[in-house]
């Protein structure tokens, strides 16, 4: 079984073959930590976030009206 951060890593690994990737970094995958993480995206061509759950209600109630 993975977790949110194991698969995050092992989907980093095969897309960084052929990419430049960036990753949530240490455990910023939080509502606050996100916009900490995202503003960290330089100039790779793709990025890898993990958003850890707060409840399936509070996170679908986020990316439904935001």
């Amino acid at each position: 079984m993975f977790g949110k951060t194991s698969t995050r890593e092992i989907v980093s690994h095969v897309l960084e073959t052929e990419h430049t990737v960036f990753k949530t970094k240490k455990n910023f995958n939080s509502m606050r930590g996100l916009p900490i993480t995202c503003s960290q995206i330089e100039n790779e061509e793709l990025a890898v976030i993990e958003m850890g759950m707060d409840g399936l209600r509070t996170n679908s109630k986020t990316f439904k009206n935001g």
